[in-house]
């Protein structure tokens, strides 16, 4: 399920971002929610580079216990390994123009 997200809830995801979201959920124990700050249209090239390889994750459906926070995996652009970051956090003021450009909009 892949579903380009409006300004609701900072960009983040949830089962009601998809169309017929009910069908999912009933079916999905698990269910990760994937997004990259660096392909925002709303932030300038210069804000975009902070986040750059940086793949924003998180549980968003856990049948079987708890959600969990966010994570900041980085992606090696030579390698296409990926790692966990604990020091990358997304700036709030970034989150707060993004959820309010209208539809989402990406590059």
């Amino acid at each position: 399920m892949i579903q380009q997200l409006k300004g609701d809830d900072h960009g983040v995801g949830h089962l009601g971002s998809s169309r017929d979201s009910g069908v999912y959920e009933e079916v999905l124990d698990y269910l990760i929610g994937l997004r990259r700050l660096d392909w925002s249209v709303t932030l300038s090239p210069i804000e975009r580079r902070k986040y750059r390889n940086v793949i924003f994750a998180k549980l968003l459906k856990n049948r079987h216990g708890e959600l969990g926070r966010e994570v900041a995996l980085d992606l090696g652009s030579q390698t296409l390994e990926i790692t966990e970051n604990q020091d990358r956090t997304i700036d709030e003021s970034d989150l707060d123009r993004i959820a309010r450009t209208p539809g989402g909009r990406r590059r």
